[in-house]
C-alpha cells in the first residue's frame, strides 16, 4: 500500500499562570479569548524579526495527504499551518471572532510545536451538533487508543532535497507512524504543499513534487468559501520512477464551536475531498479540519479510504489539541 499522509499544522501555545487558583474560567477573562481546561489563559502567536506568517488547516488545513496506489492505496488528508516569510508580528495574537482568519492571524514559524491527541480507526460522527443554534463538535471525550503525539515545524535549510523546493517555508512529518516529510509553503493568498521526501537520501529514498503545488487552506479564510487544485505528482517512490495525479476540492462550509482535550474555540470547518489517481485508477479519501484564529487547526477528521459521505463516522484519523 502506497501511503503519504500528511499532516501539516503546527501552532505555538503558550499558557500564562498566576498564583494557585484558576487564571480564568471564561474566555472572556484572558486577553486572548482562550482560557484552557486548566483554567489557564493561552496565548497564540509569536514572531517579531522578519518572519511572520499564517496557517491552517491543515494541515491542514484543509488538509491533505498524498498518494495512492494502483486504486487500492490509503493515504491521509489532513489539514495544515505554516510558516510565513515576511513581516513581523506581535508576541501576541489576539482573536476578534470577525468569521474571517488573515494568513497574519495565525502567526507561526520554524521551531514551533503543539501536542495532538491522536486516535486511529475509531468511530466518531463529523456532523456538528446544534447546540443554542451553534453547530457544536465535542472532541473531548476519550477515544480508543488515544495517544499524545508532538507536531514541530523543521528548517528546510541542511535537508538533502533542499535544492529542490526553493523559497518553501517549512517541512514536518506527516504522520505519527510515518517519517516522510511533507515540504509546504505559506503565501499571502494560502498554504501550499510543494513536495514530499524522506528525511535521508537513500537508493530507495522518496521525493515528489507538486506541480502546481497543492493548496490546502486559502487566505483570508471565511465559512461559505471553496477552491481547488490538480496537481501532477511526479518524482521517485522508494527509488523508482513515480507519477500520480491529486485533485483537492475544499469547502469552507461552517463556523462554529470546536471543544478539544485544550480549550473550546470558536472555528471555521474546512471540508476536503482528495482524489488520487495512480494507473488509471482513482480512489478517494475525505477530511475535515478545524481552523481558528491564533493558534490555526486544532482538530482534524480524516475519513476511510472512499467514504462517500460528507458526514462521516468511520475515522481513520481524529487528532485534536490537548495540553
Amino acid at each position: 500500500m502506497l501511503r503519504f499522509p500528511v499532516f501539516a499544522l503546527i501552532v505555538v501555545l503558550a499558557a500564562c499562570s498566576g498564583g494557585s487558583g484558576p487564571e480564568c474560567r471564561t474566555g472572556a477573562d484572558c486577553a486572548s479569548g482562550t482560557c484552557t481546561r486548566d483554567g489557564l489563559c493561552a496565548v497564540g502567536g509569536a514572531g517579531g524579526g522578519s518572519a511572520g506568517g499564517a496557517a491552517t488547516a491543515g494541515g491542514t488545513g484543509g488538509g491533505t495527504s498524498t498518494a495512492g496506489g494502483n486504486g487500492a492505496a490509503g493515504g491521509t488528508t489532513a489539514t495544515a499551518g505554516g510558516m510565513g516569510t515576511g513581516g513581523g508580528l506581535s508576541p501576541t495574537c489576539l482573536p476578534n471572532h470577525d468569521g474571517t482568519i488573515t494568513r497574519m492571524e495565525v502567526p507561526l514559524q520554524v521551531g514551533l510545536h503543539a501536542t495532538f491527541k491522536v486516535a486511529t480507526g475509531v468511530t466518531f460522527s463529523s456532523a456538528p451538533v446544534n447546540d443554542g443554534g451553534t453547530p457544536t463538535w465535542d472532541m473531548t471525550k476519550a477515544l480508543s487508543g488515544d495517544r499524545n503525539v508532538l507536531a514541530e515545524t523543521q528548517p528546510l535549510t541542511g535537508k538533502w532535497f533542499e535544492s529542490e523546493f526553493p523559497g518553501a517555508t517549512y517541512v514536518t512529518q506527516l504522520a505519527a507512524d510515518d517519517d516522510l516529510l511533507g515540504v509546504f509553503e505559506v503565501k499571502t493568498d494560502g498554504l501550499y504543499l510543494r513536495g514530499v521526501a524522506d528525511p535521508q537520501d537513500s537508493l530507495l529514498a522518496t521525493r515528489l513534487t507538486y506541480t502546481p503545488p497543492a493548496k490546502l487552506v486559502a487566505f483570508p479564510l471565511r465559512a461559505g468559501d471553496s477552491w481547488s487544485t490538480t496537481c501532477t505528482v511526479q518524482g521517485t517512490y522508494n527509488g523508482s520512477p513515480w507519477i500520480q495525479y491529486e485533485t483537492y476540492a475544499a469547502d469552507a462550509d461552517t463556523r462554529g464551536v470546536v471543544k478539544t482535550p485544550f480549550a473550546d474555540f470558536d472555528a471555521i470547518r474546512v471540508k476536503t475531498r482528495l482524489t488520487r489517481t495512480v494507473g488509471g485508477f482513482p480512489n478517494v479519501t475525505r477530511s475535515q479540519a478545524f481552523v481558528t484564529e491564533c493558534f490555526g487547526t486544532i482538530a482534524t477528521l480524516r475519513s476511510q479510504l472512499n467514504e462517500t459521505s460528507e458526514e462521516f463516522t468511520s475515522q481513520a484519523e481524529v487528532r485534536r489539541l490537548s495540553p
